[in-house]
Parts: C-alpha cells; structure tokens; sequence
C-alpha cells in the first residue's frame, strides 16, 4: 500500500536531500511543501499520512506548524528534521507532538530506525537498491545556487546557535539566512544594524581549496552586558566577553561550513575590527576589493532578554567557481 508524505522545507535542496535519504523499498507519494502553511493545506488535503518538518521558514515555521496541527487535530505523523539542535528545541516540538527529531542533514539510516521503531515501516533489507524518482529538478540557476549557500549555513548556523544556547542558558531563536551577491559600494545593503548604533565586531579571515573570504561578527554594544550577565562573567570586559563569544559563533560556523563542503579552512587568528563605532565605518573598512561579494547573513536573537547579534560571512568572487562545484 502507498503512504501519502509531505516533505515540508523552505529549501529546494532540503527537500530533493530529504526525498533521496527516504528508504528505497518505502512505496510512498509525495507532496512537497515550502512552509507550514503549504503543508497545512496539503495534510487537509489528505495528502500527509507522515510529515517531515523543517523548523525555519517563512510564512509558518515549524514551530506554529505543530500549533496547528494540534489545533485542528490534523491526522498525520510528524518527524522533524532541522538544522536546530538546540535542546531547547527538541523539548518543544516532541511537546506539541511531534514523534521525533532529525539534525540536518538526514540520512537513510536514521530516518529508517525511526520508521521502524514507530512501526510506520519495515525495511526490507534483501530489495534492490533504487533511485527514488524526485518530482523536480536542480539546475545551475543563481537562486538554485543561493537555495544551496543557504541550506549548508542553515546547519552551521544552527550548530553555533546550540553552542551560543548553551553558553546563555537560554533559547536562541535562529533565522532564515539571507544570500546576496553585490558590489563593493553595495554593502551596506548587507547590513541590517542601524547605521546610528554603537556596535563592536570582530573579523576572522579563512581559506582553503579555492575558497577565500572573511567572516565578521557584529555586537550592539548595549547588549554586551546582558551576555556577560546571561554567562555569568559580569566581571569580565566588554571585550573579553565580544571576543570570547564571536570566537565561539565564527568557528562553529566555519567549521560546519567546511565540513559540508568537504574542505577545512584555515582560520586566521580573530581581530577586533571596530569598538564603540557605527556600521558605516565598518563598511568603510570593508570596501577596499573591487570584486563581488557573496554575503551570507545570520542573526541571532535571545528575545528573552532582548539580545541580538550578527554573523557576516563574506566569500571573494574567485571563489564562486570553487563553492559551486562543492555544493552540487
């Protein structure tokens, strides 16, 4: 008998990764979904006898998803999969009913002992291997290559945010990265700091295999006192406590970038790029190439305590053909 899924993910690639991880032997259709409120539609639909979730996305994320589902008491069995590891997180969607949980990116393996141990399926382990029939396609488009950049910060980002939750002690809320390429002159537009606020950052350069760019980490400076009062170092300096914290968030994001894309960077050692001024000297700072610039944009927020910082990746343009060839 043929079991109705959703595959629900914001990502292009999420769900192509998803659908191909799907035991092989699992007689299944599938509708895909680009946010909780696609799948919503679709459960209603009848189309959804077992939904697998992403967290982030827009419009509904996973969280409201659940709501929902509860709300309208929707038939369906979910198994969350994201790129937020947060402990913090995995209590609340097994509390609002979700059967399991899945760090990104999912495999075969996992997901089928979850299957099994739910008795939603058995796998066969004499069928033939196949190749599970995907019902789209990826291309070399710029946005399929944008869906990708994001995909693979999406895990490191939630990877550092585990980290960052744990060093608080509290739930940080994580976003929907945001990819752009541009000018020189146009990266202002890649900051979302208020050009009147007092920030501090920190800049970190990487390389390896091709790939080249610099990494920056942003601080209202407001808000470094709540982080030193959240980790309990009210003793220590403003800028023991940016250094300490962006050194944290910028290595765990290189370092899962890296490992997705089956390259280490070598890190350059972190330096203090700015204290006590306003974005705009930072854009000065950084305006120096004559290159484009893909930027990758992260920022966290601990809304418990009104916190925020965050995370520019920014890659040369040489190193485009270099990325492209690793995220295929």
């Amino acid at each position: 008998m043929t079991t109705p899924i959703i595959i629900c993910d914001d990502s292009n690639l999420a769900r192509k990764q998803m659908a191909r991880s799907l035991p092989a032997d699992w007689q299944i259709e599938i509708t895909y979904a680009e946010n909780g409120a696609e799948a919503i539609d679709a459960l209603k639909r009848g189309c959804g006898d077992v939904l697998f979730l992403d967290l982030t996305m827009p419009v509904m994320d996973g969280f409201e998803t659940l709501a929902e589902i509860r709300k309208q008491d929707l038939p369906t069995m979910v198994i969350v999969v994201s790129g937020d590891i947060q402990q913090e997180a995995h209590n609340r969607v097994l509390a609002l009913g979700a059967m399991d949980f899945i760090k990104k990116p999912a495999d075969t393996e996992t997901i089928g002992g979850i299957l099994n141990r739910f008795g939603i399926h058995q796998t066969n382990a004499l069928s033939p291997p196949q190749e599970r029939a995907i019902n789209f396609d990826i291309n070399d488009s710029v946005e399929t290559q944008f869906d990708a950049y994001r995909e693979i910060t999406n895990v490191a980002m939630g990877r550092a945010g585990d980290l960052l939750a744990q060093l608080t002690g509290q739930f940080v809320t994580l976003p929907i990265p945001n990819v752009s390429l541009f000018e020189p002159s146009e990266l202002q537009m890649a900051l979302r700091f208020s050009t009147n606020e007092s920030v501090s950052a920190i800049c970190q350069g990487f390389i390896g295999a091709g790939v080249a760019g610099e990494a920056l980490a942003i601080f209202s400076e407001e808000d470094l006192p709540k982080f030193a009062s959240l980790m309990q170092h009210e003793d220590s300096t403003n800028i023991e406590i940016l250094t300490d914290i962006a050194g944290i968030l910028l290595g765990s994001v290189l370092t899962a970038l890296g490992e997705q894309l089956n390259l280490e960077f070598s890190q350059n050692y972190p330096v203090v790029l700015g204290l006590h001024t306003h974005t705009e000297q930072l854009i000065r700072a950084k305006q120096g190439s004559t290159q484009k610039t893909l930027a990758i944009e992260i920022a966290y927020a601990i809304k418990s305590h009104d916190i925020s910082c965050e995370l520019l990746l920014f890659f040369t343009e040489s190193s485009l053909p270099a990325l492209n060839q690793r995220i295929v």
